[in-house]
């Protein structure tokens, strides 16, 4: 496997990454931001967001003592308690919807499935990677019938059977990833928050298709990728939403000002992006930036590597090659 700290830093990190190309001020014209959950608590500290089908909002951690909750977000802005998804002093980390069930990741290493409705909830796996940050939803490995992918601040990734909890795939090597999404080919993107702190994706091999660094130097802390467009949406450290273009991986900033925050995701019919801010010690909220029904771009192709990595991902192409050799 190449291992990112030596063939990925040595080559890629070398390289000129993709730059700011033009600012907005708070959002782009033409999209509207909406509060839709103001917790007046300073404990207030939610985690991720995720969306059933029928659009429902879903999110963990409504403060400090309730890390492991599991809430749904109704339309007044209130919250219905679902379940509690871990237990003791676990912190519920990364959630995510399919078919009746929401499936968290715990700071203890636990995959849980909870039932959506009645908030009956079992330990699907025991995971070897360390702190799981976040967990996606993706194809079916190896004939599953859908295949659970969680990733680690250690840098590893687990790909699980998400009908009968069986592990099917651990990678190692990785950056530290707080973040991924699945684009809209398929292709898997994360987040990490290393130094430098960057936008890359991956596969089940481990290796490292491409990457960017987090512009003016701040780290990435939250993504979200648009399904119909395929644009791809990173919060920072700075408060401010950048939007990553497809095809070239350009950056524009698309909003600033914001408070720090960790949750960034779309509805699920892609008309709304949510967000989350910690408003210092005066509580946390969540809102959402409208609009995206009336978002409009030419069509884009599926996302693809930049000429300007073309001789690291040749070189990481001929690793591959190499392991599949071996084996």
């Amino acid at each position: 496997m190449v291992k990112f700290g030596s063939i990925c830093v040595a080559f890629l990190c070398a390289l000129n990454f993709p730059t700011v190309l033009s600012a907005a001020t708070l959002a782009q014209p033409g999209f509207t931001e909406v509060e839709v959950v103001n917790v007046n608590d300073r404990r207030g500290n939610f985690g991720n967001i995720t969306f059933d089908d029928a659009g429902n909002a879903y999110v963990v951690g409504a403060n400090r003592r309730d890390n492991g909750q599991v809430y749904r977000i109704e339309d007044d802005g209130s919250l219905t308690l679902i379940g509690d998804a871990t237990s003791g002093n676990q912190t519920a980390t990364g959630i995510t919807f399919k078919d009746g069930s929401l499936f968290v990741t715990s700071s203890h290493g636990r995959l849980y499935e909870m039932d959506a409705v009645t908030g009956q909830t079992t330990v699907l796996t025991k995971l070897k990677t360390k702190d799981p940050t976040d967990v996606q939803i993706i194809d079916g490995l190896y004939g599953a019938e859908f295949t659970i992918l969680v990733v680690a601040e250690d840098g590893g990734a687990t790909w699980v059977d998400g009908t009968t909890g069986e592990v099917q795939l651990t990678t190692s090597g990785l950056p530290s990833m707080n973040a991924i999404e699945v684009g809209a080919d398929g292709t898997l993107f994360a987040l990490s928050d290393e130094s430098p702190s960057g936008l890359f994706s991956f596969d089940e091999n481990g290796l490292i298709e491409t990457v960017v660094e987090a512009p003016g130097g701040v780290s990435f802390e939250n993504l979200a990728i648009h399904q119909g467009t395929g644009e791809i949406f990173a919060s920072t450290s700075a408060g401010e939403i950048y939007v990553f273009d497809p095809l070239t991986l350009n950056a524009t900033l698309f909003a600033s000002d914001l408070a720090q925050g960790g949750a960034l995701s779309f509805s699920a019919d892609g008309t709304q992006l949510y967000f989350g801010e910690q408003e210092g010690r005066g509580g946390y909220t969540i809102s959402y930036f409208d609009g995206f029904d009336q978002y409009e771009l030419s069509a884009v192709p599926l996302p693809a590597t930049l000429p300007l990595l073309g001789a690291a991902v040749g070189i990481m192409a001929y690793a591959r090659r190499r392991k599949k050799t071996k084996s």
